[in-house]
């Protein structure tokens, strides 16, 4: 049937029973989605007169292959569908319509259609479905195999677009081979999840955990509102069965096979891409700009939390060197934070307690030196300069550095590595010849997460530089690298910050400066520093990080837990109010290979 033989001789479009009536066939039933769109985009007023002119005629034609809306439309179908009533070739275009619900247009969809319109010539009762998934390097692909006792009726595979884990592409895989099986029909499921069984179970046999409360725990929610929306849809009879990978059973070794043959496939022809209407899934669901969440929405809120907390604590002012270069340095954040809190895993006691309250304001490089007291007590600390040596201000960077500190910041790294050393040759681990001069000479290194400091002051806080590594990627070198800085960091507090205070405490004695006179004194300004940005600015950098790292978390595979630090977020601060910072000249010549 051509386009120009439904518009009438008065440029009316010719209404459905017409056209069946015309044919000889019966307009019972659902009007086609083809017919209601050319409806749509031909009719101008009520009266069914369509718009003049051949440009919308061509559009038309375009719009459907070779000028032809179905041509033959009647004989063709008849052709496929021999013997089969208008229902059938209605329930034809209803199964396209669900198609085109669940996926975008994309090469895949078309065979999956063909692979439909195949099976169609068996006949469905009892039928068995297999399928299988295969995942590597972030490409995903499945595989499944319709069987009629021992003849095998129906195949294929496809390549999956997204970010799913293995029961999901599972899932996936049962989902579309279900969609080329004909409306009613019982089908026997076989496979090899678990998971999916589990689940299935209790979200469809004992219909359980479909609450707001409970569902928002079960990851992928959508997938299986999908295949419920499905089943009662289409009428299927669905049986799981669990059978045993790798077991020898001919469907699912097949469908194996088909899904690590999705993978290897480079054209996009049997490229599907799920994209649910909202029609199907939209209860219990969670979205963010449009896009699924297909994590369990609960444990999704809980990273969106965490994620909300590290982009805060990204903001503060002590923040300020780790936010510039959160990605450019390339810090073993895992090893650091387990050096950092190492005692919040441990009892609720008072020197538990007293190491917390140290590690943080060692990190934060909050201790109270010199220039934070001046600043706190300035009544009481007239000047910021450092007691021991009187030859500059006392800073954070200074108190590793003084020339007459008892104990140097070499001879702690000299101490570390041979207990390295020792913890290496009791794993019978051979190092090079000169690792310890390698050491130190990546230590003596500038710090881009440290203002004006070394890789040496990393150390000092608990900060496992990658670096140290010297590109030896064997685990067993990596934790011995990650404990040689954690003895850095407490031989540091041990025998540096320890005699520091001790000296501190004499001077504040020959000064006259009690306790009492410390608890009396008001907080003049803060101790922090501050860098003179608004409220506005900072909540603005919380909000573009948060926004940066949720979107690239659904679109790409990547571990929750390390986004914060492996994506960049140097670009979303703006200073409005430049400020320039002062490096100190006995800091930035200080070596500790001199």
């Amino acid at each position: 049937m051509y386009v120009t033989q439904l518009i009438d001789e008065n440029n009316r479009l010719k209404t459905w029973r017409q056209i069946t009536g015309e044919a000889g066939r019966s307009s019972k039933g659902r009007v086609p989605l083809w017919f209601n769109e050319i409806e749509k985009k031909m009719i101008k007023n009520d009266s069914r007169e369509v718009h003049s002119g051949y440009e919308l005629i061509r559009e038309v034609y375009n719009r459907y292959n070779n000028n032809i809306v179905y041509e033959n439309y009647w004989e063709k179908l008849e052709r496929d569908f021999i013997g089969r009533d208008l229902e059938e070739l209605l329930e034809f275009d209803n199964r396209f319509n669900i198609m085109k619900m669940s996926f975008e247009d994309c090469r895949g969809l078309l065979e999956l259609k063909n692979a439909f319109m195949q099976l169609g010539d068996f006949k469905q009762e009892n039928i068995s479905l297999y399928t299988d998934e295969s995942k590597k390097n972030g490409d995903n692909g499945i595989g499944w195999v319709v069987m009629d006792e021992n003849n095998i009726i129906g195949k294929g595979s496809f390549k999956i677009e997204g970010k799913y884990e293995v029961w999901e592409l599972e899932l996936i895989a049962i989902i579309i081979g279900l969609l080329i099986i004909m409306k009613g029909a019982k089908v026997n499921i076989f496979t090899d999840s678990q998971v999916v069984l589990d689940l299935w179970y209790k979200l469809i046999v004992e219909n359980r955990i479909w609450s707001t409360r409970r569902i928002w725990n079960i990851k992928s929610i959508g997938l299986w509102r999908w295949l419920k929306w499905l089943m009662i849809k289409l009428e299927w009879d669905l049986v799981y069965y669990k059978v045993k990978k790798h077991s020898g059973i001919l469907g699912n070794e097949l469908a194996d096979g088909l899904s690590k043959i999705a993978l290897m496939t480079k054209e996009d022809r049997n490229l599907i891409i799920i994209k649910l209407n909202q029609e199907i899934d939209w209860e219990y669901n969670l979205y963010w700009k449009k896009e699924l969440i297909k994590e369990a929405p609960r444990e999704f809120y809980k990273l969106y939390n965490q994620w909300s907390y590290k982009a805060e604590f990204l903001s503060l002012d002590v923040c300020r060197y780790y936010r510039f270069n959160n990605s450019i340095e390339k810090i073993d954040w895992v090893r650091s934070i387990r050096i950092i809190m190492k005692a919040f895993n441990e009892e609720n006691t008072d020197k538990n307690n007293s190491d917390n309250a140290y590690n943080i304001k060692n990190f934060f490089e909050i201790l109270p030196v010199a220039t934070l007291l001046n600043k706190r007590n300035p009544e009481l600390y007239q000047s910021g300069r450092c007691i021991r040596c009187n030859y500059t201000i006392e800073t954070w960077i200074h108190i590793w550095i003084c020339s007459q500190a008892d104990t140097s910041i070499i001879q702690i790294i000299n101490t570390a590595f041979e207990s390295l050393k020792a913890k290496l040759d009791e794993k019978d681990f051979r190092i090079y010849y000169n690792c310890h001069a390698r050491l130190l000479h990546i230590l003596n290194e500038k710090s881009k997460v440290v203002f004006n400091g070394g890789i040496f002051h990393e150390a000092i806080k608990g900060i496992v530089n990658k670096r140290l590594f010297l590109k030896i990627e064997d685990k067993i070198f990596k934790d011995a690298i990650a404990s040689f800085v954690e003895d850095i960091h407490d031989m540091a507090r041990k025998f540096m910050w320890s005699e520091r205070c001790k000296s501190f405490n004499e001077w504040e004695l020959r000064q006259g400066i009690t306790k009492q006179m410390k608890k009396a004194s008001k907080l003049h300004q803060s101790s922090l520093p501050s860098l003179g940005h608004d409220e506005k600015k900072r909540k603005l950098f919380i909000y573009d990080a948060l926004q940066r790292w949720t979107g690239y978390y659904i679109n790409n595979d990547i571990v929750a837990k390390s986004i914060w630090y492996e994506i960049g977020i140097e670009d979303l601060w703006k200073y409005y109010t430049l400020v320039t910072f002062r490096s100190s000249n006995y800091a930035s010549n200080f070596s500790i290979l001199d």
